[in-house]
């Protein structure tokens, strides 16, 4: 019955007109825009044809005419040749599709393709989809508007429709008394053996003191940094995500690659999800920066020096290594977070989430107010929705670590207002469920005065720029702490200089870091630098 379904849900035309279109301008499959697949054709002719193009490109050939598949598919694919070539006219195929395909549908076209190859697979699945495009349907009044709603939707779109449904089941059948029972110290001795090992303590972050104060970036917890417009929060989010993950980094002491000791051997991932910046031009770029060393302003304005493009290079490489994850999300909410995470731990020890930031977005709203069957709509509300759903459903059930950043209201613009939750955008409801909780600010010209005896004493030569304000920290020693660092925001440079306690007097905290290393193949490697 699924064979049967699953051809009613291919459209030939479309299927043509992509292949024509790929033959016009066969650099389509080399842009990162359009991410083809053999599987997205469901006719046997279609795929040969796609299979040869595809191949074709990637061997270098430039100009593919009917001539170069013919001839790729009678030497690689005997069953492709026959059925496209032997029992059909595949020449006169072939430049009817060119002739017919028009580039300026391409993106519709695609769009088409891909979703009826996103309902197929859910087919297989088992999943009805019929509440999205039901071709079985014979009223054709139903099926115009299901065809106008078909094409409003992105891929994305369809599946989380289709998995919200099953959220919903696990829902309405999860209660209080789901989670965790031991009886009290059952399995010490393991317990212990593991704090002895410093396994309470997380990956370490790009703060010294910080680590220290709030036993690093550990799973299942839930950190949420604030800040002001131009406090770089964008920026240290990709940072954070970057330094945890990133197999190699640049040492600034040493001038040269060295291991990154949070993950020597490349096993944890981790995944930015952002609403704003552009995952190409922004993102990937202020990564290249953290890993390299080298600027931002330097790289977009391609002011380098031969050493610094070789570096820059091979910091692009380290990241090609490593298993980051770049997702663009302006309309999330909690489900598509849980689904992101979830597709890429079936292959991958997911440690961080880094989400830049939390905004109460159309389809959170909607989320929280089908969770609270209507009762959540107050701002508060559904603050308290997004805190409780991002320590509770992401950090704790998927067992990594969440770290977002949210805007500060009016408060902010009072130079002398205290650094703490009241200050940020959602105040106490959004700062409920958070394990850490910190402000990070340019350094003000009062808070200089006030510091201004310690600076004496032994960081004249570098002076803070920023200040972060700890003002939560579940289950730690030390809270309602200052840490005064110099901070670069072009390549996510961090210097932490000293701590304070809230009254700006000096306080003694030891730096935690994690040591980095070398190995032979490394050592080969930053010859060239």
């Amino acid at each position: 019955m699924s064979k049967k379904l699953k051809k009613l849900y291919y459209e030939a035309r479309v299927g043509c007109q992509i292949i024509g279109g790929i033959l016009k301008k066969h650099d389509i499959l080399q842009d990162d825009k359009y991410a083809l697949d053999i599987e997205y054709f469901h006719n046997d002719f279609h795929k040969g044809i796609f299979f040869a193009i595809y191949n074709l490109t990637a061997e270098g050939i430039e100009e593919i005419t009917p001539i170069e598949i013919e001839a790729y598919l009678s030497r690689t694919s005997p069953r492709y040749y026959k059925i496209i070539f032997e029992d059909t006219d595949g020449f006169e195929w072939i430049d009817n599709v060119v002739n017919q395909a028009s580039l300026a549908n391409f993106d519709y076209n695609y769009s088409r393709l891909r979703k009826f190859s996103v309902l197929r697979d859910l087919i297989d699945e088992g999943t009805d989809i019929s509440d999205v495009l039901d071709l079985t349907e014979v009223d054709n009044n139903i099926i115009e508007k299901q065809n106008e709603t078909f094409d409003s939707l992105t891929w994305d779109d369809i599946t989380n429709h289709c998995s919200g449904k099953i959220l919903k089941i696990e829902s309405k059948y999860e209660t209080s008394s789901d989670g965790d029972y031991k009886r009290a110290s059952y399995n010490s001795e393991n317990t212990l053996e593991r704090l002895k090992n410093g396994e309470a303590y997380g990956l370490m972050g790009m703060s010294g003191f910080k680590n220290k104060i709030v036993y690093g970036c550990r799973r299942k917890k839930f950190s949420l940094t604030s800040g002001s417009t131009g406090a770089g929060k964008s920026r240290l989010a990709c940072g954070e995500i970057t330094f945890l993950t990133a197999i190699e980094l640049w040492d600034y002491e040493k001038q040269k690659f060295v291991i990154n000791p949070n993950n020597p051997e490349g096993k944890l991932s981790s995944i930015y999800v952002g609403t704003e910046l552009d995952l190409s031009m922004e993102v990937d770029i202020i990564m290249w920066a953290t890993v390299s060393g080298i600027e931002t302003s330097k790289i977009i304005e391609w002011d380098l020096t031969e050493e610094e493009e070789a570096r820059l290079n091979y910091a692009i490489d380290i990241i090609k290594r490593s298993k980051i994850h770049l997702y663009d999300r302006p309309n999330y909410d909690v489900g598509v977070l849980e689904r992101i995470v979830k597709r890429h731990q079936q292959d991958e020890d997911v440690y961080a989430l880094g989400i830049d930031y939390i905004l109460l977005t159309g389809a959170l709203v909607m989320e929280a107010r089908d969770y609270s069957k209507g009762m959540y709509t107050r701002e508060d509300q559904l603050f308290l929705y997004v805190s409780k759903s991002f320590k509770e459903r992401l950090a704790n059930a998927l067992n990594i670590y969440v770290s977002s950043s949210t805007q500060l209201n009016r408060s902010k613009d009072d130079k002398k207002a205290e650094k703490n939750e009241g200050m940020i955008r959602g105040s106490f409801a959004l700062c409920d469920k958070v394990d850490v909780g910190t402000i990070i600010m340019p350094i003000e010209n009062y808070e200089i005065e006030l510091v201004k005896e310690i600076i004496k004493k032994g960081w004249n030569k570098i002076k803070p720029t920023h200040v972060e304000h700890i003002f939560k920290n579940r289950g730690g020693k030390l809270k309602m702490v200052r840490i005064f660092r110099h901070l670069n925001l072009g390549n996510m440079e961090m210097q932490d200089l000293f701590v304070t306690n809230w009254d700006y007097e000096l306080i003694d905290v030891d730096m935690m870091i994690a040591e980095p290393y070398e190995n032979d193949q490394q050592e080969e490697d930053n010859i060239r630098f």
